[in-house]
């Protein structure tokens, strides 16, 4: 019977590796810091976009993830938002939401995972009750492999998916109708951004500033600080992307 609630299960693997937590990188402890922001109901997964809004070396970010992902300490996903978005899960979280789809052979999958540490995407032949669980989606550019290949997923992630976008679609039309093209969001004066801060909103991701990190850390838009407070800019060069670019 698993009876046992996230809570419980967290705080089982914190007391087991609480001193882990002295040895966190920089980049480990941004991925920690903005996984406590994201919304209870929602899988643990944080954007590898976010943490460049939170940290000033791009590159070192980048290569600190690969280490960490060679060594098993967190898992890169491929995710489904944009081509270019990538995902962040702190191992134990990825483990938890493997073993929560009861999927058979979750033992088996685990170590594949491990095979694969790094790895955005594995070939395998027999992919059925994987997919079936939401832990693997079909690589569409998979090219002339012989043996097909996988994007490892998140289960549960295609509602918060829906909801990214239409957090991004939401504010990008506020800030393109707006003058000058910015939104002032320490004031929430805008309905959008207020919208976005509605735990009941078909938006709802994390707040305004889950929104904010978002665009400001794919390069979308700038924050700027002003007299009279903070704005949200989009930056002029940016072009909404086309379906499949």
């Amino acid at each position: 019977q698993d009876s046992r609630s996230r809570q419980e299960e967290e705080e089982e693997d914190l007391g087991s590796s609480s001193s882990d937590l002295y040895d966190l990188s920089d980049t480990e402890a941004a991925v920690l810091t903005l996984r406590h922001g994201l919304g209870d109901r929602q899988p643990k997964v944080v954007w590898r976009h976010h943490l460049y809004s939170e940290m000033a070396n791009r590159t070192a970010v980048d290569r600190e993830l690969e280490s960490l992902a060679a060594k098993g300490r967190v898992r890169l996903l491929q995710l489904p938002t944009a081509p270019e978005d990538v995902g962040v899960m702190l191992a134990d979280d990825w483990k938890f939401e493997v073993r929560r789809t009861k999927v058979q052979d979750v033992e088996r999958f685990l170590a594949l995972s491990r095979r694969s540490n790094g790895d955005l995407y594995v070939a395998l032949r027999d992919p059925e009750p994987f997919l079936a669980a939401g832990l693997l989606r079909p690589r569409r550019d998979a090219g002339r492999s012989t043996t097909p290949t996988y994007w490892f997923a998140c289960p549960r992630f295609g509602e918060l998916a829906r909801r990214v976008r239409r957090c991004r679609d939401s504010i990008l039309k506020a800030l393109r109708s707006a003058r000058f093209r910015q939104l002032r969001i320490d004031a929430k004066q805008s309905p959008v951004l207020r919208a976005l801060d509605d735990a009941t909103s078909p938006n709802y991701v994390g707040g305004v500033q889950f929104c904010v990190r978002d665009l400001v850390g794919n390069g979308t838009a700038v924050v700027e600080h002003k007299a009279n407070g903070r704005y949200l800019r989009l930056v002029r060069h940016h072009k909404p992307k086309t379906p499949g670019s």
